[in-house]
């Protein structure tokens, strides 16, 4: 999945574009944020969270995340396994901001999977031969300079969330957003909790997070991108909202989204 960070300026990048009141703005960014929500970490204070207890509680939080990003237990061998954004808007509609935001939300993984991801690296089996297989793969090259590392060298801090936290600083700065925390929880009493698959309260849990990941990112001087390049993502986040834009024309209006 893209970074908390990259959801929140994805989220913000599409909705400037519309005309749309302070509080439909909250309703579709705390929708676009809530998939990524942990009933495992609930309204927990971050300061008696041990720091292994992310470690601990990883397999859980991506069971959790089978139902929240609407993934296929079809797919549960691949690596990557992609979410289905048309199965959650067959089971709720497109009838407000928060599901929009929702739904973009899983627009915007898939898309990133697809994209950015069969851009920048691919998986390989003990031949070095491309796999999708989690089972098989056991290498990733990495298709900016042709390096090969191991999968569990790949996904860590050394390479693939290393990544993650310079890329939130470089794309902040880059389009010029900050993270308004205030204007995600000022409206969410008002919110029916309707989507079974989230607890809407849990929206504390993504906010601490990214606040964390943002703190982090601007606390390590390192600008130099080991997996991606910058100029790819910024320009995914102009494509993907064109793209979501022209797409989805019909439901954006049916929410009451009018461009600017």
């Amino acid at each position: 999945m893209p970074s908390y960070v990259i959801h929140y300026i994805c989220g913000n990048k599409l909705i400037e574009n519309y005309k749309v009141r302070p509080k439909e703005k909250s309703l579709f960014l705390v929708g676009n944020l809530i998939p990524d929500s942990s009933k495992i970490f609930g309204n927990v204070d971050i300061t008696s969270i041990k720091k292994d207890f992310r470690k601990i509680h990883r397999k859980e939080i991506q069971t959790e995340k089978l139902t929240t990003h609407f993934r296929s237990t079809e797919d549960k061998d691949n690596v990557v396994m992609l979410p289905y954004p048309e199965q959650f808007k067959n089971k709720y509609g497109i009838t407000d901001l928060i599901t929009l935001g929702y739904y973009y939300h899983l627009y915007t993984d898939k898309y990133f999977f697809k994209d950015i991801f069969n851009k920048s690296f691919e998986f390989l089996n003990s031949n070095l031969e491309i796999t999708s297989n989690n089972n098989e793969a056991l290498y990733v090259r990495i298709k900016k300079n042709n390096k090969v590392v191991s999968k569990d060298e790949f996904f860590s801090t050394s390479y693939l969330y290393h990544d993650y936290t310079i890329m939130n600083k470089l794309l902040l700065e880059y389009f010029e957003i900050i993270f308004n925390e205030n204007e995600l929880r000022e409206y969410i009493n008002e919110i029916e909790n309707n989507i079974e698959e989230v607890d809407f309260n849990n929206i504390e849990s993504v906010i601490r997070d990214t606040l964390f990941y943002i703190k982090e990112s601007k606390n390590n001087n390192d600008t130099n991108l080991k997996v991606f390049d910058k100029n790819i993502i910024i320009n995914f986040i102009n494509e993907l909202n064109n793209k979501f834009s022209e797409e989805n024309k019909q439901l954006l209006k049916k929410v009451g989204l009018k461009r600017c």
